[in-house]
């Protein structure tokens, strides 16, 4: 799995997915869907996603109704590391 491809914009796309309900259960979305959340065209999604599932932190399935995405324990990972780095920004002394 590489993950040179995964930087800051795919983690918000992984984030948004959590904030979905992905880390529980698959979700129903659509690249349109995605794309508008993250102010950007279908086909940017539609890479990210892309991005996001090479390096192992989604799995989906496309079906007639739409993508069905679940995020891995690889990608609660990324999400713990990156929640783990603001803790500390916003640490109190």
């Amino acid at each position: 799995m590489s993950t040179k491809n995964v930087g800051q914009a795919e983690i918000a796309v992984l984030k948004w997915l959590a904030l979905k309900g992905a880390l529980d259960t698959d979700i129903n979305t659509s690249y349109e869907e995605v794309g508008g959340e993250i102010d950007a065209s279908s086909q940017t999604a539609s890479r990210r996603l892309q991005q996001l599932e090479n390096a192992g932190f989604i799995e989906r399935e496309t079906t007639n109704n739409g993508q069905f995405i679940e995020i891995t324990g690889e990608g609660e990972q990324t999400l713990l590391t990156e929640y783990k780095s603001y803790q500390r920004i916003f640490k109190e002394t």
